[in-house]
């Protein structure tokens, strides 16, 4: 159970962290370039969550499931700021 909360607060972590960079790149960067990076990140997530659910076991799994949680967090703040983005647009 304390494995659970530890990947959840990675989760929120990474999504908190990256909330104020993504911020300025978003009043830099145009908005297309914005979701082509958040399709990446995406990728990136999708295998890494299927590497640890199919082929990692014991300890790399639950490591593997970390990175993955990490970058659905940086990807949820990408979707946020899409979002906003093009609310005010």
């Amino acid at each position: 159970m304390l494995r659970l909360w530890a990947a959840l607060l990675l989760l929120y972590l990474c999504a908190c962290l990256c909330v104020r960079a993504a911020a300025w790149l978003a009043s830099h960067v145009r908005r297309d370039t914005i979701l082509r990076c958040l399709g990446g990140v995406a990728m990136c997530a999708i295998a890494l969550t299927t590497v640890s659910l199919l082929y990692a076991q014991g300890t790399a799994q639950f490591l593997w499931l970390c990175a993955s949680l990490a970058l659905w967090g940086v990807a949820q703040v990408c979707v946020m700021l899409g979002c906003a983005v093009q609310k005010h647009t």
